[in-house]
């Protein structure tokens, strides 16, 4: 019996060792298998109105629940969750917080392709494993010999000035209200303290730093910015203030112009220039988005040029200062919204770059006491079509025409003219830089007149460009999550 009852105990154990053997590994389980092909990250680009967008995506299978994150680099420093998740075979769908749908495939080669579907609007994404650096040199092909556009700096919040200090450091201004000094190898400095308080509303806030012509003995820098109405409110003026750089922070703050009246609404301009000798300041003032005939009206700095003394004071030679009525500072008006201001090298005039409505983006090269005609006259038309209400056409006696004009926009911002070694061909150009367009437009002058534009396009929104000590181009990108100081140099030999 005893025997009996060891057989079948030994033949049970047998059995077992059987039906194990020959059970396949977890790692080979078909469900466990969907969720590894699904985790992980992809990369690509996303077509938006005027841009691709580097998109990552990335997805995780734990306890028996998927998660993810959608990544628009330029966008946001982190990515926004993932929800509403369907996963059979090689389909996958999931939603955004922002309500877009994604529907798709993984293929053979592990490419994630796709849609997003937005109410009736769909981008088509077409997503790899192979990691995309957003922060990567790429190289452009130009006119006159490979560009390579490389990374200075990044991890800034809408980056929208910048001047140069010694040692290869940049001054730079972020939206938000901080100024820092990036230092030579890239590196962020802390935020410099002292600076004012600043309406962020429209988007608004700290606008440009331009160094005192002085700066070598003086220290001292100058600062726009969106100045809030002491009252409270969306009120609000463009500002001028200067104050000396000493470590770390800004030290006798002195504002010496704020614009009249103080009002709510957009369209600051901000962008500041001394002239050629050091004498005179100019800063561009934008019409405040819904005071378009305040331009034409010179007892408001609202569209105007205006241009004073390092000090504050105004230039006895101002075009409207022995005008009844007229605010002394206005040295030419009828203006939208200037956001670039360059001093031509050779004729020491200024030329500016001013945002236009939907088409109409101008190169000026203000005159004292001129009209340039907004909104009376315009290249443009209104957002989503139809005339610029009060618009009578292009061209209206008294009025001066732009030099050159985009239309459609690229959404022009910063300009600077070119001087410096490493782009010999470029001497005296116009560099002027868009938004919309996200490229750098190289102008050819001759005299008065434009004659030849190249494009170089980028990703980004570029806010502003600067020419460094180095003769290398500068510019900032207008990005909330990761705004970049990018260098334009000639392309470096590969290998």
């Amino acid at each position: 019996m005893k025997n009996t009852l060891f057989g079948l105990l030994l033949a049970l154990i047998l059995s077992s060792f059987h039906t194990l053997a020959d059970s396949p590994p977890l790692t080979a389980n078909p469900e466990l298998a969907e969720h590894e092909k699904y985790t992980g990250s992809w990369y690509g680009y996303i077509t938006m109105p005027n841009a691709e967008l580097l998109l990552i995506v990335t997805l995780e299978h734990s306890d028996n629940q998927w998660s993810g994150t959608f990544m628009l680099p330029s966008q946001s420093a982190t990515g926004m969750p993932l929800e509403n998740f369907s996963v059979s075979g090689n389909q996958l769908a999931f939603s955004t917080p922002q309500g877009s749908r994604f529907e798709g495939q993984l293929d053979d080669n592990q490419r994630l392709q796709g849609t997003f579907t937005q109410g009736t609007v769909q981008r088509a994404v077409n997503l790899g494993r192979d990691v995309i650096d957003p922060n990567a040199t790429i190289t452009l092909s130009s006119r006159w010999g490979n560009i390579d556009v490389e990374t200075f700096a990044s991890g800034l919040v809408r980056p929208w000035g910048l001047d140069f200090l010694d040692n290869g450091r940049i001054l730079v201004t972020e939206l938000p209200g901080r100024l820092r000094i990036v230092e030579a190898d890239g590196s962020l400095g802390a935020p410099i303290a002292g600076v004012p308080a600043v309406n962020q509303i429209n988007p608004a806030g700290l606008f440009d730093v331009v160094l005192a012509p002085d700066f070598a003995t003086s220290q001292r820098i100058y600062l726009s910015f969106a100045k809030p109405d002491a009252a409270g409110g969306n009120a609000a003026s463009t500002s001028i203030a200067h104050a000396r750089l000493a470590d770390g922070a800004l030290h006798d703050f002195t504002e010496i112009f704020s614009a009249y009246p103080k009002v709510p609404g957009w369209h600051y301009g901000g962008r500041m220039v001394f002239s050629a000798d050091g004498q005179y300041l100019f800063l561009g003032l934008g019409d405040r988005g819904d005071q378009l005939m305040q331009s034409q009206e010179l007892g408001s700095h609202t569209g105007t040029l205006i241009r004073i003394h390092p000090d504050g004071s105004v230039p006895a030679d101002n075009p409207f200062i022995h005008t009844a009525g007229a605010l002394p500072e206005i040295y030419s008006y009828g203006h939208r919204n200037i956001q670039g201001l360059g001093i031509q090298p050779g004729t020491n005039r200024l030329w500016a770059t001013e945002h236009g409505p939907q088409g109409g983006d101008e190169v000026n090269i203000p005159e004292p006491g001129k009209n340039y005609g907004w909104p009376i006259i315009t290249h443009g038309e209104e957002y989503g079509g139809g005339e610029v209400p009060l618009a009578v056409g292009f061209k209206k006696e008294g009025m001066e025409q732009p030099v050159w004009h985009w239309t459609p926009s690229i959404g022009v911002s910063g300009m600077t003219f070119y001087q410096g070694e490493p782009f010999p061909a470029w001497q005296g150009n116009i560099l002027a830089v868009g938004l919309r367009d996200r490229n750098v437009a190289r102008l050819e002058i001759d005299g008065d007149r434009v004659i030849h534009q190249e494009n170089l396009q980028l990703n980004d929104r570029i806010r502003e460009v600067k020419v460094g000590p180095d003769g290398f181009v500068y510019l900032l990108t207008d990005e909330q999550g990761n705004g970049k100081i990018l260098r334009l140099r000639p392309a470096q030999p590969q290998g």
